[in-house]
């Protein structure tokens, strides 16, 4: 009895520990949640590819965005997930902050149609994330979207949008960010 008792609640822990960090990609119908962690292996060799997509206020983005900086930091998000929104200022802070060390941030919005989503810009508007937000298209579904497993997933790419580290799925603080932003300049 005892034994039962100690597996559920450690059981139990485990489920809070986890609930708090990420969403997973079908979290807005099943709940599932992921801890923080670093996926490793072919994420490093390969890159976004070519793409075509729209920020939420109608602009054309390419694959060519990656060129206006020598480090783009990726952070794939949805409206839904708790922990995305949750580290939306923290991002704002380190895009003005890295800006002139050329690096620039990107959130790649998981959850809406090539149309936008008027809840997913307010969001941005109440964050302050005045970031650039690309909507993910068909492409970008199939391609980067279906590699992750939980939102939010960071990405790092350089100028060719290559992928230059490991992916990171939780959300973490602004000095954890910066760490590993410094870590990669």
């Amino acid at each position: 009895m005892r034994k039962r008792r100690a597996i559920i609640v450690g059981l139990g822990c485990l489920a809070l520990v986890f609930s708090t960090t990420a969403c997973g990609k079908e979290a807005e119908n099943s709940g599932q949640t992921v801890e923080n962690q670093e996926e490793t292996g072919d994420e490093k060799k390969d890159g976004f590819g070519a793409f075509e997509s729209e920020t939420l206020d109608g602009e054309k983005v390419t694959e060519e965005i990656f060129q206006q900086a020598d480090l783009t930091m990726v952070n794939i998000w949805a409206t839904f997930c708790g922990p995305c929104i949750q580290e939306m200022p923290d991002l704002a802070q380190l895009s003005e902050e890295y800006q002139d060390k050329g690096v620039q941030i990107i959130g790649l919005i998981g959850d809406v149609g090539e149309a936008g989503n008027e809840t997913a810009a307010v969001i941005i508007e109440e964050t302050g994330a005045d970031y650039t937000h690309i909507v993910a298209s068909p492409g970008l579904q199939l391609g980067i979207l279906n590699r992750i497993s939980a939102y939010p997933t960071t990405v790092f790419v350089n100028k060719e949008g290559e992928f230059v580290d490991k992916a990171y799925a939780g959300a973490r603080d602004k000095a954890a960010w910066a760490e590993i932003i410094d870590q990669l300049l």
